[in-house]
C-alpha cells in the first residue's frame, strides 16, 4: 500500500504518459503495481480517474483536475523539503557521459547535444557510441539511449519516440527488376544485408506481423550508413529506420516497397540510473534531450 504522496506521484506520471505500461517504465515499476496504485487512489476518492478499454486509456475530467492540482502541490512539497535545489545563478559545470547506438547518436542525439553545449558551455559531455548494450552503472555512464523496453527498476526511463522501419529500393533498381508483390517474392530480387556482430547473423527485416531474414544478399556490411548507401546505389532492397528513410524518400532517392504490409516499430528510450544521487547537470541534460527528441518526432 502506498502513502498518499506516492499515490499522487504515480498518478501524475500516468496522467502524462501514453499508457500504464509507459508510465511503469518511467517509474521503474511493474504495470500491475501502477494499475493497483491508480485503483487505490480511485477507491480513496470514490471516482474514476481514467476511462479504460482494451484498446486505450483516457483520463476523466475529474482526473485532469486532480492532475493539475497534484502537480502544483507536489512541486510545493518538494520545494518545502528542498528535494531539488536550484540555486539562482548557479553555473552548471562538470562531466556528463552519454551512451547510444552509433547511428542514433550521430543522427538523432548529436545535433541536440551540440545545441545544449551552446547553452551550457561549462558542462563536459562525453558521447560514447556503441551498438552493444553498455552496463551504464558499471561503466559510470550518466544517460543512455536504448531501443525496446527498459525493464530494469534501477533506471529512470522515458519513451521519447517510436521508430518505424521501411523496406526500400532505388528507382533505378525498380526500373530494372520491378516491385515484389509479397514476402515470398523477395527471394527473386537482389538484396543487401546488415551484419549484426553480436549474433553473427543478418539483421532481420521487421514488419508488424513477422520478421524476415535476407537470403543470399549480394552485398553485406556491418555499418548502417554504408548499408543505406548500398540501397541508394541500387545494389538491392533493404530496410531502414524512418529517420534515415524519410529524407531519402522525400528527395526521390528511394521508394518504399511492399507498402500494403504494415511496418514494425520500436520504442526508443532515454534512461539514467536512479541508484544514488543524480547531479543537477545530468537531470538538466536528460530533460533537455527528452524535450528536443519528442519535439523532433512531431
Amino acid at each position: 500500500m502506498y502513502n498518499p504522496t506516492e499515490l499522487l506521484r504515480i498518478f501524475c506520471v500516468v496522467a502524462e504518459s501514453s499508457s500504464f505500461k509507459d508510465a511503469a517504465v518511467r517509474l521503474g515499476k511493474s504495470p500491475q503495481s501502477v494499475t493497483r496504485a491508480i485503483q487505490e487512489l480511485e477507491k480513496r476518492r470514490g471516482e474514476l480517474l481514467f476511462y479504460r478499454t482494451t484498446r486505450q486509456r483516457r483520463i476523466t475530467r475529474q482526473g485532469e483536475i486532480l492532475a493539475h492540482k497534484s502537480k502544483t502541490l507536489l512541486q510545493e512539497f518538494d520545494a518545502l523539503l528542498n528535494l531539488h535545489p536550484d540555486p539562482a545563478g548557479e553555473t552548471l559545470a562538470g562531466p556528463v557521459t552519454v551512451t547510444a547506438p552509433a547511428v542514433f547518436g550521430r543522427k538523432l542525439l548529436f545535433p541536440h547535444i551540440s545545441e545544449f553545449k551552446r547553452q551550457y558551455p561549462e558542462i563536459q559531455i562525453s558521447l560514447m557510441l556503441s551498438d552493444r548494450h553498455s552496463d551504464v552503472i558499471d561503466e559510470q555512464i550518466d544517460i543512455g539511449v536504448r531501443t525496446g523496453f527498459v525493464r530494469d527498476n534501477r533506471f529512470v526511463a522515458r519513451k521519447i519516440m517510436d521508430i518505424s522501419f521501411y523496406l526500400l529500393a532505388s528507382p533505378a533498381l525498380i526500373h530494372q527488376t520491378g516491385l515484389p508483390d509479397d514476402f515470398d517474392d523477395l527471394i527473386n530480387f537482389p538484396l543487401v544485408a546488415l551484419h549484426d556482430a553480436t549474433t553473427n547473423r543478418y539483421w532481420p527485416w521487421m514488419f508488424e506481423q513477422r520478421t524476415w531474414f535476407p537470403q543470399s544478399p549480394g552485398f553485406v556490411t556491418n555499418d548502417l550508413d554504408t548499408y543505406c548507401e548500398a540501397i541508394k546505389s541500387g545494389l538491392g532492397l533493404g530496410q531502414l529506420p524512418d529517420f534515415m528513410a524519410r529524407p531519402c524518400v522525400s528527395s526521390g532517392l528511394l521508394v518504399p516497397v511492399l507498402r500494403h504490409i504494415e511496418a514494425a516499430s520500436w520504442g526508443l528510450y532515454l534512461y539514467r540510473p536512479q541508484t544514488g544521487p543524480v547531479t543537477r547537470r545530468t537531470r538538466v541534460l536528460f530533460d533537455f534531450l527528452t524535450e528536443r527528441l519528442k519535439s523532433s518526432e512531431q
